[in-house]
């Protein structure tokens, strides 16, 4: 089978949103996607797309709940507020790593539905 395939990565740092996409052959199929946002993404385009996922809402609020977790979703620019983890510099509390775990076992089990 071919296929096109792309790697990119963004950093959680510089996710700003994640928007759950869905055009009208995506409909057809019940299939949706991810645009993943950042500051210096361009208006209309969005820095990456994820497509085809299984539960991307999940996928959505696991990125997002880590993102947040780790302190780069604050509202004072990922300053380190006091909040442990806040500095990706200091050590992980523990449960910043678990989330971080339970992502990565998400984003496989994304690459292994994919690859059925």
């Amino acid at each position: 089978c071919c296929y096109n395939e792309k790697t990119k990565s963004v950093p959680l740092d510089k996710i700003t949103d994640l928007k759950l996409e869905q055009g009208c052959i995506q409909k057809c199929y019940n299939i949706q996607g991810i645009a993943v946002e950042t500051a210096s993404s361009m208006e209309g385009k969005p820095e990456m797309g994820l497509v085809g996922l299984y539960k991307p809402r999940a996928v959505r609020s696991m990125i997002l709940k880590v993102r947040d977790n780790h302190g780069f979703g604050t509202l004072n620019g990922g300053k380190n507020n006091g909040t442990p983890g806040a500095n990706p510099l200091l050590p992980q509390s523990p449960m910043a790593v678990m989330e971080t775990k339970q992502l990565e076992d998400l984003v496989t089990q994304q690459h292994q539905t994919m690859i059925e």
